[in-house]
């Protein structure tokens, strides 16, 4: 996860029970202020479901597979996932960013003393208190810093549950000070899937902490130590809050959220790319020109935006007639008339090319006083900005047309379009044949949008939080 400047990055990861060494698919719901948790989503909208929500809701196998749905807001996804185990067997629930730009897992605690904690009446905080399992570390703590942010706290190890899944002993941090924004718009933590050495940077003890897929993958409760990732966008305000997304543990994702074939690119890990999900690229291609310029970066899923260095954007992204810098949001604007006339933006790599639509990377008319940029112009899902080592972050924006899967056993990265990307390429043509897949039914509406989504919300609040020692 990065943050950076005005904007804010989480990924939170909770995880689904199934049967021996099958994978699971877990559900993630997408977070801004005034969002409710998925748990109340569900139970307003059991009636009132798509065809692909009932599906992705579905606690059947199906495929080997338990499949769940993602509720998707406009800034980020978020995973609920119970930490600890009282005396009548309940756990504590925490909204988590799911968040591959990072490795380690904490929560908000009872102790926090920062206004950050309290800002949401509704907040969770874990109280060791109330679990019998709960073993502190105290030689130990975390001290976590984003590039805007920072938490510090204990350290302990307890079990956690990815929807009734049991992790033992799992090493976490317990925040007692929060810089602000790290828990806004109803996050309550971070549960990050990076390679696990990277926690060693924010512990005391500088111990390398195994993430709970490892710790899967160790006891064969998964048979491969992959994850994959299922992002979709919305067309619409009626999109907004519905459950189309997908987190799938120990497997490729459901055949039915991609279409052709996964291209897989090798990992790169050298030096601090080791930290994260790291690919390099030959450099960019816009409309028929290619800008080849060897660049490497990383996946992110905690990261809202596409994000280019401004090295890397001055030959390409910023040579787009049309694009200019809204300098007050640091955000890349267009008129939204002329969305229409840009070119196409690919990503070049050996194995493939990924290819963007302006309609993919442009947000539309509808999302604009989201954005709080001036009228009449649109955003790009894409921010130029100094991030250091990296020439690029491949983050949610981008994932949302690309199923990621994220390959430990063999060190490589797979993507592949997913369905939603194929529905606006192909005029609406989908895997699903429903007409209804992407939440455009009657059925797909929820009465509180209006009131969660009132274009209040600050463009503050797209997140990108990876973290400080990526800098």
């Amino acid at each position: 996860m990065i943050f950076y400047g005005a904007f804010t990055l989480c990924v939170l990861l909770p995880a689904l029970v199934a049967s021996q060494s099958q994978p699971h698919i877990v559900k993630i719901k997408r977070s801004n202020s005034g969002m409710h948790h998925v748990s109340d989503f569900v139970s307003r909208r059991m009636n009132r479901l798509t065809q692909l929500e009932r599906k992705l809701l579905s606690t059947e196998p199906e495929q080997s597979h338990l499949t769940y749905g993602v509720r998707n807001f406009i800034w980020s996804y978020l995973i609920e996932v119970d930490i600890g185990t009282a005396e009548d067997g309940t756990h504590q629930k925490f909204d988590m960013v799911l968040d591959s730009g990072s490795s380690i897992l904490w929560v908000p605690g009872k102790a926090c003393t920062t206004n950050t904690c309290h800002m949401e009446a509704d907040t969770a905080l874990f109280d060791p208190g109330l679990s019998t399992t709960f073993q502190e570390d105290k030689n130990n703590h975390i001290n976590v810093s984003y590039g805007s942010g920072a938490c510090n706290g204990i350290a302990g190890q307890d079990s956690i549950f990815l929807n009734g899944l049991e992790v033992k002993d799992q090493m976490f941090g317990i925040a007692d000070t929060v810089t602000s924004d790290m828990l806004s718009g109803g996050v309550e933590g971070i549960f990050g899937i990076g390679p696990s050495q990277s926690t060693a940077m924010f512990n005391k003890l500088k111990q390398v902490w195994d993430t709970p897929l490892d710790s899967l993958a160790k006891s064969n409760t998964i048979s491969k130590n992959m994850f994959s990732v299922y992002f979709d966008g919305v067309d619409n305000v009626d999109d907004i809050e519905s459950n189309n997304g997908q987190f799938t543990i120990g497997d490729l994702p459901s055949r039915d959220t991609y279409t052709g074939e996964i291209s897989w690119l090798p990992r790169f890990n050298e030096d601090i790319f080791g930290f994260y999900w790291g690919v390099q690229a030959r450099g960019m291609k816009i409309g028929d020109n290619e800008m080849l310029r060897p660049s490497k970066g990383i996946v992110d899923t905690g990261t809202t935006m596409i994000i280019v260095s401004d090295a890397f954007s001055r030959h390409s992204i910023r040579s787009i007639r049309g694009v200019t810098l809204d300098i007050n949001k640091r955000l890349l604007v267009v008129r939204c008339t002329n969305i229409k006339d840009l070119p196409t933006i690919s990503f070049l790599f050996d194995e493939a090319e990924l290819r963007l639509t302006p309609e993919q990377y442009v947000a539309p008319a509808w999302q604009a006083p989201y954005w709080k940029v001036q009228p009449g112009f649109c955003p790009l899902y894409i921010s130029v900005e100094n991030i250091a080592a990296f020439d690029f972050v491949l983050g949610q924006k981008f994932l949302e047309q690309y199923v990621s899967v994220y390959d430990a056993d063999n060190n490589r990265v797979g993507f592949a379009p997913s369905v939603h990307y194929a529905s606006k390429v192909h005029k609406g043509t989908t895997e699903h044949g429903d007409g209804k897949s992407n939440g455009q039914g009657d059925e797909s509406k929820n009465d509180d949008k209006g009131k969660a989504h009132s274009g209040n919300e600050e463009a503050s609040k797209v997140h990108n939080v990876t973290p400080l020692h990526a800098h």
